[in-house]
């Protein structure tokens, strides 16, 4: 079944750098079950926290899920595949839950929150192409892999 949702916000990167450009996906159609790549929440190597610049991404998804009561969301966090799978799983676990406190200190019922770490498991770059790379390109191609993804996962919450 699809629904009609009035309001969401993301960003993009832009091809010359992270620089930051908004869109509204005004009445756009979200399905259960689908995935939407937020793709300038990133994270740095080996960290968790939440960086500043992440601040203004993660509070239009709070507003968004503000205004849309009813929606259920996973917050799947993936690493690059630089580290063990244990030491990813961990990780990109901790990242998840990082964006969900963030969430849930913003007023968002934590119920309606699950946090999942995907580890390097589904990078959206292969380790095969990225090792064809330049050693700066492929920092990049690592940091494009470190991606969140909110999914849809109940809209009769």
């Amino acid at each position: 079944m699809k629904y009609h949702y009035s309001f969401f916000l993301f960003f993009l990167v832009v091809a010359s750098g992270l620089k930051a450009q908004s869109f509204s996906l005004e009445d756009s159609v979200f399905q259960n079950g689908q995935t939407h790549i937020v793709r300038n929440l990133y994270f740095d190597y080996d960290k968790c926290n939440i960086r500043n610049d992440a601040s203004i991404i993660l509070d239009s998804l709070a507003e968004f899920l503000k205004k849309n009561q009813n929606v259920k969301m996973e917050i799947g966090v993936h690493t690059d595949t630089r580290g063990s799978e244990m030491y990813s799983r961990r990780l990109s676990q901790k990242r998840a839950e990082s964006i969900v406190n963030y969430l849930v200190e913003r007023g968002i019922n934590k119920q309606r929150l699950t946090p999942k770490g995907y580890e390097g498991s589904n990078p959206l770059i292969p380790d095969v192409e990225i090792k064809k790379m330049a050693l700066e390109e492929q920092e990049k191609a690592h940091f494009v892999n470190r991606r969140v993804e909110c999914k849809i996962i109940d809209t009769n919450f």
